[in-house]
Parts: structure tokens; C-alpha cells; sequence
């Protein structure tokens, strides 16, 4: 952990150069040196007034995985969402029987499609789907339920096979996929 500093937030009060027992707060271009700063120290974080200074934690906490329950709930939003977006997506042109001029329902179920996507993938997300092995992933995108969820939010040719591999890529480099 190390404190780091928002520029547009500090108002050069200098409480943190005083307080900071290793100096780190002390540098000419505002920033704090991460090599320097003493790990859980805080006191910067404390003496700022103008709240300019924060600490990035390194390591995140563990994870806990989703029980049956909350596992069958999430399935269950999903399959709803899934619902929502096909017809945001089938009624985005123009629902029938409203005038075209300065209509709001195009915008509207635009709107409502990009933010069904958006829940869905917040679903994944809470399921743990976020730094697994590429078996895992690769055995649940392939699936055939998922699939057929996931071909709604990516119709476009190839594109959900596409979205498969690079997670799965992704995924064998241990790289974050969020």
C-alpha cells in the first residue's frame, strides 16, 4: 500500500511534506514517490485539508464465491435481462405507432439495450468470472444456455466467438478480464 496524490484536489497547504516521515510526500512534481512511502503509514492521508491524498491498497481482498442460491438468482436476472435487451433491441428503430419526428423511444430502447448488456455482464461478473483459468471460462462461455444468452448482447458474425477467445487468451495469461 502506498499513498498517491490527485493534483486537481491539492491546494499546496504542505501538511503532508511536514508529517511524512520518509519524504516521499516531497517531490517537485507533486506526486508522491511510491518507492519511498512507508507502507500503511497514512499520516499524509490524514494531515491533507483539501483530501487530495489516498492510499492504493496493492492487494485486493479475497474473493468469497457465490452460493447455490445467489448462483440460481443470478441465472434467473440474466435470463430476464436477456429478455429486456431483445426487446429493447427489436423495438429500437421505432416501437409501432409513434410518430417519427423527434420521437425518444429510438433513444429510449437504444439506451435500454446498451444497459441490459451492461447488467448481464455485471451478472458474470458476480458469478466470479473474472480471473479464472481458460478451462473454466471456456467451458461455461461454451456452454449452450450461455451461448445462446451471449449471442443476443453479440450478434454481429463471429463476434461472440471472438469475445471466447480473447477471454480465454486473456485468461491463460493470467491477465484481469474485467
Amino acid at each position: 500500500m502506498f499513498a498517491a496524490r490527485n493534483i486537481k484536489l491539492c491546494t499546496k497547504d504542505c501538511a503532508c511534506i511536514m508529517v511524512c516521515p520518509s519524504g516521499a510526500t516531497d517531490t517537485e512534481d507533486g506526486q508522491i514517490d511510491a518507492s519511498k512511502c512507508i507502507d500503511g503509514c497514512r499520516l499524509c492521508v490524514d494531515a491533507c485539508p483539501s483530501h487530495a491524498i489516498y492510499l492504493v491498497y496493492l492487494k485486493s481482498a479475497h474473493r468469497q464465491e457465490p452460493t447455490a442460491e445467489v448462483s440460481e438468482t443470478l441465472a434467473a436476472l440474466l435470463y430476464r435481462i436477456t429478455e429486456i435487451h431483445r426487446i429493447a433491441v427489436s423495438t429500437a428503430g421505432n416501437p409501432p405507432g409513434t410518430p417519427r419526428e423527434n420521437s425518444i423511444y429510438p433513444r429510449f430502447y437504444k439506451a435500454l439495450a446498451h444497459s441490459s448488456r451492461i447488467l448481464a455482464e455485471d451478472c458474470f461478473r458476480e458469478q466470479g468470472f473474472l480471473n479464472l483459468d481458460s478451462q473454466r471460462i471456456g467451458a461455461f462461455m461454451n456452454a449452450p444456455s450461455v451461448r445462446r444468452i451471449l449471442k443476443e448482447f453479440y450478434p454481429e458474425d463471429g463476434a461472440l466467438e471472438t469475445l471466447i477467445h480473447s477471454i480465454t487468451n486473456a485468461a491463460e495469461r493470467g491477465i484481469d478480464v474485467e
